[in-house]
């Protein structure tokens, strides 16, 4: 869709957000915000993520909870749009579910920057590749979805043909990384060439168990 489509009643949010894209390194720091919470269940401490801007110039990045702020949704309430207003203009969205609802659904997303006018639905479903198995407390995490700093979010979950669906314990969380460290800066540190070898270890010293190595039919 262009700008020449949009017609006299398209809200100006939707056509702010029509052709933006994020940059690498928006994109690179909101993921790196987002696998930390995924490899911890979503229960990283907020306020290790939340260090402001002017004090640290890091990520921002806060956690949601359903059932905390909203209780369990019933089936009846599955249609509605739940409305998460954010602490801070975020760039990017990720969210999780208990792992016992399984991997047959989506979240679906709307953005907004007055609370009002909402950008057009966009849905995201388990990220089987980086974090959509069960990580640590069985968790199933969507992939991340990037807007251009909104302060509202309406979301609601859908199974896998597209109906709202109530799904246990919906965790959403928000990010800025445009004051985070750099590229550049993240990967300073694993560039710098080895002052000395490394003691090697082999497997047997540190006794690995081969049978989980190998089956019936070869190294797995």
């Amino acid at each position: 869709m262009s700008r020449d489509t949009f017609d006299a009643d398209t809200p100006d949010l939707v056509k702010s957000m029509i052709g933006w894209r994020p940059s690498r390194r928006v994109m690179v720091k909101a993921a790196a915000a987002f696998a930390a919470l995924a490899a911890t269940g979503g229960a990283v401490r907020t306020d290790l993520l939340n260090a402001s801007a002017q004090s640290g110039g890091e990520t921002l990045a806060r956690r949601w909870s359903e059932p905390d702020e909203l209780g369990q949704i019933s089936a009846a309430e599955a249609s509605d749009y739940r409305t998460i207003p954010a602490a801070f203009p975020f760039y990017a969205v990720g969210g999780s579910w208990a792992g016992s609802f399984g991997t047959n659904a989506q979240l679906e997303f709307s953005f907004s920057s007055d609370g009002t006018n909402y950008s057009v639905p966009i849905r995201t479903g388990p990220a089987l590749v980086d974090a959509g198995r069960p990580d640590r407390d069985n968790r199933i995490f969507v992939g991340l979805v990037f807007t251009n700093g909104s302060r509202f979010i309406r979301y609601r979950v859908l199974d896998g043909g597209g109906n709202p669906v109530a799904a246990p314990d919906i965790q959403i969380v928000y990010i800025d990384g445009t004051n985070g460290p750099s590229v550049s800066e993240s990967m300073a540190a694993a560039a710098l060439p080895t002052l000395e070898q490394p003691t090697i270890v082999s497997r047997a010293g540190w006794g690995a168990n081969e049978d989980y190595r190998f089956d019936d039919y070869g190294e797995v």
